[in-house]
């Protein structure tokens, strides 16, 4: 081979191999978002729904360390934030009225800015006797949900409150920004909050339930198409009571499809009134 052609080639053998690492560090390197979800008490929280990168299909969920952990493009943006609306009877009782409505009239004040939150179960931020009402309709039947309000709320846990006796005298974050992502990212870690248990009753292991509608035996899910689809609901009764069972849940594209189900109730068919009412209830 002629030192020229020799010369010319190594020069583009070189030019590659630069090309090739460029395009490595700044396009095709992934790192990996990490934290954990658990109660104030430090207690992990398990099957919470993490958004990570919606328009794109990334999420995860936590496991029973509360652990979650999703891999990212280097440069990506993206926002963590956490979300569980089921089940919003879990941990709410007699007790967690009468604890609210001690705090509202002062006669004993709630101990920490976690457990304020879930006393404000109408998400008007404040404590009022219209919370205890709303926790009343719910144990009574009256309403299948807290009309303004997600059944959990998770605050970034690393955030601290500038008046722990007033929560909401500022804005409290409860997601997580990431922006422009040049390495590996842990403890991203969440205070979960469930919404109306202000004695720390609830169940932790959020394990799905998978509801079927006994008049079509189709499957309660939400598959992600290319075109976002709407909310889903089912009747599952000729009255026309219905149940809304994914609640402004939205998805773009994605190559594999994924199922949504409802959280588990963690009772049997037969004590969950959720199931009473509807008539229909399979535990998987």
């Amino acid at each position: 081979m002629c030192p020229t052609l020799l010369t010319s080639t190594m020069k583009k053998l070189h030019l590659a191999l630069l090309l090739a690492i460029f395009t490595t560090q700044l396009g095709w390197s992934q790192f990996t978002v990490s934290g954990t979800i658990t109660t104030e008490e430090g207690e992990p929280v398990s099957g919470v729904l993490v958004a990570v990168d919606l328009q794109n299909g990334i999420i995860a969920l936590t496991d029973n360390n509360g652990y979650y952990q999703v891999v990212l493009p280097a440069g990506s943006d993206a926002v963590i934030a956490p979300f569980n609306n089921m089940d919003h009877l879990n941990g709410v009782s007699t007790f967690d009225i009468l604890i609210t409505w001690n705090h509202f009239t002062g006669v004993q004040l709630l101990d920490s800015p976690y457990k304020i939150i879930a006393a404000d179960v109408n998400n008007d931020a404040a404590v009022t006797a219209s919370d205890t009402s709303g926790m009343r309709q719910l144990m009574l039947g009256i309403v299948p949900t807290f009309p303004n309000n997600t059944s959990w709320r998770f605050v970034d846990a690393s955030f601290a409150f500038p008046n722990p006796a007033d929560p909401f005298a500022t804005a409290f974050p409860e997601t997580i920004n990431i922006n422009n992502l040049s390495g590996d990212v842990t403890d991203l870690d969440f205070v979960a909050i469930k919404v109306g248990d202000v004695n720390s009753t609830a169940f932790l292991t959020l394990t799905p339930i998978r509801l079927i509608c006994p008049k079509s035996q189709a499957t309660s899910i939400l598959t992600k198409t290319k075109a976002a689809p709407k909310p889903r609901a089912i009747r599952p009764s000729k009255t026309g009571r219905w149940w809304r069972l994914v609640r402004a849940a939205t998805f773009t594209a994605t190559r594999t499809p994924m199922v949504i189900t409802l959280s588990s109730c963690r009772l049997a068919p037969t004590m969950c009134r959720w199931c009473r009412q509807t008539g229909f209830g399979q535990h998987v």
